[in-house]
Parts: C-alpha cells; structure tokens; sequence
C-alpha cells in the first residue's frame, strides 16, 4: 500500500464487534439500508472529479464491500483508489471486491495508515459501533480539507430490533449472538438520539460538521453526516492562537505573584 502504511502499530480489535460482525458477514444476508448507500455512493461520486488516481478513498467499516461493488456498477471503475477496513474476520473469498480493492483487518481505534494520507473517508452505518478513539485516529489520517461522508445509525434502531427478537422467542446461536451485541448498545447507550450529539463528537476533535441530517425509510432510521478536516493553515493558525493564550496566562500569573 506504499505511502499509506503506518509502521509500528499494535492493532487491536472489539471483540464484541468483530464476534458479531464475523458472524453477521458469516451467516446473515443483512446490511445497511440500500437507500442509505444509495445516498452515500451519490454524494461520493459528486466529489470524486476532485480525486485523482493518487488518491484513497477509505471506507471505515466496510463488511464484505458492498458498497465498492455497487459503485462500480454504478459508475464504472473510479479515477481513484479503494481501501476497505473491517474488524471482523471476514475470508477472502466473501469480498466482493476482493480483485480491485485492497481490505484491511483492523479496528477503528487503531488505524494502521499514515498521517494525512486517505483523501476521502466513507463510512456505512458502522462508525458508531466503534470506540470513540475511531473519530480522532480519522483526523490523523485524512489529508487537510479532507472530506467523510457517514451515516449513522438513530438510537431507535436498539429497540425496534430488540422488540424484533422478543417477537422471534428461542434464537439459534447466530440471532443469540446478534440479539447480545443490541444489548449492549443499549445498555451503554452507544448510538446517537440528536444531531447535538454528533456536532459535539466531531467538532471536540476538530472537525467541521457541515451536515447532519435525519434520514429513513420503511425499516430504518439514520442520520447522513458530511464532515471535513480543516485547513492545515487554519489549524496551524489555531494551534498559534492556542499557544498565544497559553503564553498570556502564564505571563499573567508571574504578576499576580
């Protein structure tokens, strides 16, 4: 992967997640709502003229590739590079794009690329199934003035698939499984109720949030979120103004003495 590799990375991985999602992408034909793809391929492709073959697209949480290959369907091959990211172990032979894309095992918090090196991040309904170091490791690694395209999933979605199970009564081991990680999310009160939400997440890391919206069809609820990382002036900029600040309260702490 030449310049994208980060060297001296002890990836570590969810075992909640990667177990659920393992078994997900191993037995259930389920995944994110097709209209939220949809959506996500579309806004991708409106800013892909801005891309050139020396650029990564990185799709954070990408499963088995779905949306590689539906965009190729779509659009025919892009003008930039794919690299897919997935926790789970999932076999080369269920990639779906297995022969255009590159696919990494790894978890969100402990991405193995360098700084500054993905030029866009896409994402599908799976950021926030990761821990919250995820957000600040995508900072590191998306190029300055980069973009994400995200979707979310609405905190609605752990009682209705709940409520689902209760209605199914004995699970086999592979819904036992599902049914536990839902759990979880609830319990730990994992997904997101209000755009205010997401504005503080990203925003604390140094993001700008230019959308969040709330989206949904017959089944789902979910929220599309468009970020970017800011200028390297301007974060330079900020940086000074923060080492400025410092400065004046030091100062204004040798006079009061």
């Amino acid at each position: 992967m030449g310049n994208l590799e980060r060297s001296g990375i002890n990836t570590e991985t969810v075992k909640l997640v990667r177990d659920h999602y393992t078994s997900v992408y191993g037995t259930e034909k389920e995944d994110s709502p097709d209209s939220s793809r949809t959506t996500l391929r579309r806004h991708l492709r409106s800013i892909s003229e801005n891309l050139s073959s020396s650029d990564y697209v990185l799709d954070l949480g990408a499963g088995r590739q779905i949306f590689e290959k539906n965009y190729t369907q779509a659009y025919g091959e892009p003008n930039f590079n794919f690299v897919t990211l997935d926790v789970a172990h999932i076999t080369y032979g269920k990639l779906l794009s297995r022969s255009k894309n590159q696919h990494v095992r790894a978890s969100g918090d402990h991405l193995p690329f360098a700084d500054e090196s993905i030029a866009v991040v896409v994402s599908s309904m799976a950021l926030d199934f990761m821990p919250k170091e995820v957000v600040n490791e995508l900072f590191r690694v998306m190029e300055p003035n980069a973009r994400a395209l995200i979707t979310l999933h609405h905190r609605d979605l752990v009682d209705s698939k709940l409520d689902s199970f209760k209605r199914r009564g004995r699970l086999g081991v592979g819904k036992a499984r599902v049914k536990n990680f839902f759990e979880y999310l609830k319990q730990n009160d994992v997904l997101f109720g209000s755009s205010e939400q997401i504005d503080t997440l990203f925003e604390e890391s140094g993001f700008i949030v230019s959308n969040v919206q709330l989206a949904s069809d017959l089944h789902d609820k979910w929220w599309n979120v468009d970020l970017q990382k800011k200028s390297r002036a301007l974060l330079e900029a900020e940086k000074a103004a923060k080492q400025r600040t410092t400065c004046d309260h030091k100062a204004g702490g040798e006079i009061n003495q």
